[in-house]
Order: structure tokens, then sequence, then C-alpha cells
């Protein structure tokens, strides 16, 4: 129970954060966005190093070497640069923020020709791009909320289930603490959910394939950076949220979340919690 307090809490911080980003103006949003931007790039770019890096695991506990593990200065620049990409974006200058995230998207595939960890870096900057998109749309704040509220529920819900009932794992090899049963309970709860809260104005399959599709996405994009620390042979990010690891620990299943919510919008779809 300790556990899901702390996740309890910590997606109420991310709640927090959101509600502050859909009142600020663009200043405080860009510091914000930028902010974790950052922060989840460096974390990504420490767990590359860490695979990259020959250590003897029999001797060093693979996360107490993760947090003494930095990155140099060529990856700071690449940080930054991102940054500035997704900076330009924001203001509409189009070509210039491609042509700098082209470069950047270069430079580490250059210094590092795993794909796996190149599909890593994609799978982190692509969301936000699609965030500052999002920032543009006058039901920003309904995104927003919606995105942060779904996957809060998903992740509980997956995880109370799991715990309570156990079985069989889900994916052993990719996270050996994740069982079909919580899989499922993440799947049935946050539809119910939708279900009880929108169902006055919209069609009851809607609701249901709609929850269906968002709550499998979350779990997937949370297998997704399980994957990413297995292979890296850590448990957490980083030690920034306490009891929980790091941001990218926090938002592994937001950011697919927030790739599909972003395409349906763009392709026009009537996505249910959008009155």
């Amino acid at each position: 129970m300790k556990e899901l307090n702390l996740r309890l809490i910590s997606s109420l911080v991310l709640l927090v954060i959101g509600f502050i980003m859909i009142i600020s103006n663009d200043f405080v949003f860009l510091l914000i966005s930028q902010s974790i931007y950052f922060l989840c790039l460096w974390e990504y770019l420490r767990l590359v190093k860490f695979k990259t890096t020959n250590y003897d695991l029999d001797y060093i506990n693979p996360n107490f070497l993760l947090t003494r593990t930095k990155i140099n200065y060529k990856n700071f620049i690449l940080i930054i640069f991102l940054l500035i990409s997704n900076i330009f974006f924001y203001f509409d200058f189009i070509f210039t923020s491609f042509f700098i995230l082209g470069i950047c998207i270069s430079f580490f595939k250059k210094f590092n020709k795993d794909y796996l960890f190149f599909f890593g870096l994609l799978y982190i900057l692509i969301p936000f791009y699609f965030l500052i998109y999002l920032r543009t749309l006058p039901d920003f704040h309904i995104y927003i909320t919606f995105i942060i509220f779904f996957s809060f529920l998903v992740d509980a819900f997956a995880y109370f289930f799991g715990k309570k009932i156990g079985g069989l794992k889900l994916a052993p090899s990719i996270s050996p603490n994740k069982t079909i049963s919580g899989f499922i309970g993440g799947i049935i709860m946050p539809t119910v959910i939708c279900l009880f809260l929108f169902n006055k104005n919209n069609l009851f399959y809607d609701i249901i394939l709609n929850s269906l599709l968002f709550s499998i996405t979350v779990q997937i994009g949370d297998l997704i950076e399980s994957k990413l620390k297995r292979v890296c042979g850590v448990k957490d990010c980083s030690n920034i949220i306490p009891g929980h690891g790091g941001l990218l620990d926090r938002l592994d299943g937001i950011l697919l979340f927030l790739i599909l919510i972003s395409l349906f919008q763009i392709l026009d779809y009537n996505l249910f919690f959008i009155s």
C-alpha cells in the first residue's frame, strides 16, 4: 500500500503541474514543459550511457551506480539544442525547428548505433512537440486534464488489481511485476469510470471502444519504458521522485497516450471527452 500511496501522490503532483500549465501564460508553460523535457532527456541519456559502459554488475548495484552516472558535455549540448528546437516549434518557426531537430538526430545516431535507443529518443521527444501543438487548441485544458487523469486511473487500477489478485505475468521478460490481472483491471475500471462520467453526452459504444484503446495504449507505453530500463539493467530512471524513480518512470504511459490523442485530434476524430 505504501507504493500505491506514492503513486497516488505523484499522480496528484502531475495533476497540479498540469493545472498550472493550463492556466499559465506562455512563459510559465514553456518553463514547465521545457524543464520536464530537459529532465526526461537527461534521464534517458544517462540510461544510454549506463548501457554502453562496462561494469561488473556482480559487485555493483545497478541502481546505485545509475545515480552516480553523469552525461558528458556533448550530451548536454544535444539536450540544449533539442530544447531550442522545441521552443522554435512553439513560436511557429517550423522549418528552423525541424532543421535543428534533424541535426540533433544525426548527431545522436553518429555516436550511438543502437536503434533501440534511437527509437527511445524519438519516443521521448515526439510527445513534447505534440504537447505544444495541443497548447494551440482552445480545448487544451481538457486534453491535458484528461490525459493525466486517465493515465492515473490506468496506473492505479493496474497496480491495485495486480497486487490484490496476482496470477500470470503479463510480460516477465520486460517487466517481471506486471500481471495479466493488473492489465485487465487497468482496462476495465477506467472504462467504467469514463462511462459513468461521459455517457450523458456520448454514445455508449464509443466510450467503451475508445477507453479500451486508451487503456491499452497507456500500458503499452509503460512496457516500452520498462523494456528500455530492462536492456540497461536498472529498475528506475533516476531518484527525482521519492519512492517512484524518475520522471520517465511516471510519464511512461502518458508519453504514448499523448501521441495517440494528438493524432486523433489532427485526424478530427470525435473524442468522447470533448463536448
